[in-house]
């Protein structure tokens, strides 16, 4: 077998398993428009999700771009992952430990607390009413369902 078809193999390897994971995760939501497949090197196409919705919560993967509640929410790309991890599995617990490498950084807990608190603040600024994201004392964060 040759690298080319090895490679073409792999990716329909990839693109099925991929499509398998979409239909049994009922948590996110996809947009119709979610799904392209982009042509890569050699003639490999693999799929690629562009937007996820948790509740009021749009998450815009390919812009890094919040939505809540229709309104847009500025984040840094820190933040961003902060809440996509968060988001992506409702009511369970993140500790910091797994925020910072969801996200990348490697900082002290006080630096994930603050991240925290700025998220929330820019979220109550869209909608008074925002408490999606819980602290679980001596644990971590949750985003609530």
């Amino acid at each position: 077998m040759s690298l080319r078809r090895s490679s073409a193999a792999l990716a329909a390897a990839l693109l099925v398993s991929a499509l398998d994971c979409a239909a049994q995760a009922p948590a996110w939501s996809y947009s119709a428009t979610g799904y392209y497949y982009s042509l890569r090197n050699q003639g490999d196409y693999l799929l690629t999700i562009a937007t996820a919705e948790r509740g009021p919560l749009l998450l815009d993967l390919k812009r890094f771009s919040v939505a809540w509640r229709g309104a847009a929410v500025a984040l840094t790309l820190t933040e961003f992952w902060m809440v996509h991890t968060l988001a992506k599995f409702p009511e369970h617990v993140k500790t910091r430990d797994q925020l910072m490498r969801e996200a990348n950084l490697v900082v002290d807990d006080g630096t994930i607390t603050s991240h925290i608190k700025r998220i929330r603040r820019k979220f109550i600024a869209a909608d008074p009413q925002f408490d999606a994201i819980d602290t679980v004392y001596g644990m971590g964060y949750r985003w609530r369902a």
